[in-house]
C-alpha cells in the first residue's frame, strides 16, 4: 500500500471481487477462487493507475501493476520454488520413477477423478 492505494481502496476492491459471485458449490467461507484473486488484481491495478490517469486502458494499468508492484516483491518466492522444481521435482530420478509407475498413476486418477459440475475453482 502507498499513497495511491490506501487500505480502504484495497478493502473495497477485495470485497467487490469476493462478493460479486455469491456462494459457489465447493467454496469455503472467507476463501477466494483464482478468478476472484485475478479480478482483485485487475481492480487494484485500475484503482492505482487507470483511475489516477497514469494509463488510459485496463491492460496498460495491469501490465504496469504486475511489473512494478507485484514482480519486485515476489522474486525470492519465485527463486525458492524454482530451485525446488529444478533440484527435487524435475530431475532424472523423479522422471524415471514417474515413467515406470505411469499406468498405476493413470488408473488411480481415473478411479478417483470426478469432474466438477459447472465451475472451475
Amino acid at each position: 500500500m502507498d499513497k495511491a492505494l490506501s487500505q480502504s481502496v484495497v478493502d473495497m476492491n477485495f470485497i467487490a471481487s469476493f462478493s460479486n459471485m455469491g456462494k459457489l458449490e465447493g467454496t469455503q467461507e472467507n476463501m477466494i477462487l483464482r478468478l476472484q484473486f485475478l479480478e482483485a488484481v485487475v481492480r487494484l491495478s485500475n484503482a492505482k493507475y487507470r483511475e489516477s490517469g497514469k494509463f488510459k486502458t485496463h491492460s496498460e494499468a495491469l501490465q504496469y501493476f504486475i511489473d512494478n508492484d507485484i514482480k519486485p516483491h515476489c522474486e525470492d518466492i519465485l527463486k525458492e520454488w524454482d530451485g525446488f522444481r529444478r533440484e527435487q521435482l524435475w530431475n532424472l530420478d523423479v522422471g524415471e520413477m514417474f515413467k515406470v509407475n505411469l499406468p498405476t498413476i493413470k488408473a488411480v486418477q481415473e478411479h478417483y477423478y470426478q469432474p466438477r459440475a459447472k465451475f472451475l475453482s
